[in-house]
């Protein structure tokens, strides 16, 4: 279709491969073109800062910094309309010819599902959704970041499944950014990590992690139709069930091995 999502998916499977390669600066100053879609960015950006990643922190800010430059050269008052553009995302659901049931995000997903009895209900339900995908997410992320470590992928993974979580505008098109968490997961389900960090998977989560990541590559191009005749969207609840996997992951590798990498 021509979208950004290819894009989108670039800058952040080279932002993963070079905080990866313990490269932060490189890994922010490439993170830092995410700024085109701001809100797809802060979630990332705010880990790094409250996890004290200065390099990486100092790199997107250089690249951001320098784009925003650009653009007010090119035209202050047309960046002043794209800022309370983006200021005003969170309505942009409730416009004329937005269709519901090809988004992805929360507060998209329970407008969907709960505006008919209450969009004040939707909202309310929205909101307790996100702050429970923060708890979970500030848990996985417990402990110092280990870039090199096995753990750090499902951490990064996280990420980016939560920002898809959370976003007030995310549409079916931009999922191609979780091929870089299915990737991710895969990899540590087939045993392909060879750093010494492996993460001793329980069976029921490997089972877990395997079926919503099959799920999600296979059943994309149906969710829209789903969620439309349902009000349900499948693929947010996904999501929401491979967060809760990759914490319920954390918590029992903690409980019977006390694997050190876990913080």
């Amino acid at each position: 279709m021509g979208q950004k999502s290819g894009l989108l998916l670039l800058i952040l499977s080279a932002t993963y491969i070079l905080l990866r390669q313990q490269r932060p600066l490189s890994a922010g100053l490439v993170f830092g073109l995410i700024a085109f879609k701001p809100h797809l960015g802060l979630l990332i950006g705010i880990a790094m800062l409250l996890k004290g990643q200065w390099r990486f922190v100092g790199g997107s800010a250089i690249t951001v910094s320098s784009l925003v430059g650009i653009c007010f050269l090119t035209g202050p008052d047309l960046c002043m309309d794209y800022f309370q553009q983006c200021i005003g995302s969170g309505d942009y659901t409730n416009s004329g010819g937005y269709a519901l049931e090809e988004a992805q995000s929360l507060h998209a997903v329970c407008h969907l599902a709960f505006d008919s009895f209450s969009p004040k209900l939707a909202v309310s339900i929205a909101a307790i959704l996100g702050l429970g995908v923060i708890v979970l997410l500030q848990r996985i992320l417990r402990g110092a970041l280990e870039t090199e470590s096995q753990l750090f992928g499902l951490q990064f993974a996280s990420l980016v499944v939560a920002t898809v979580l959370i976003s007030p505008h995310f549409y079916q098109y931009d999922l191609t950014i979780l091929l870089l968490p299915l990737m991710i997961v895969w990899s540590i389900l087939s045993g392909a990590w060879n750093d010494g960090s492996n993460i001793p998977l329980t069976e029921p989560n490997r089972r877990w992690l395997l079926g919503m990541t099959l799920a999600l590559f296979f059943g994309a191009t149906a969710f829209a139709g789903i969620a439309a005749a349902t009000h349900i969207q499948p693929c947010t609840l996904i999501l929401l069930g491979l967060l809760v996997t990759v914490w319920h992951t954390r918590r029992r590798c903690e409980e019977t091995t006390g694997y050190t990498a876990f913080g």
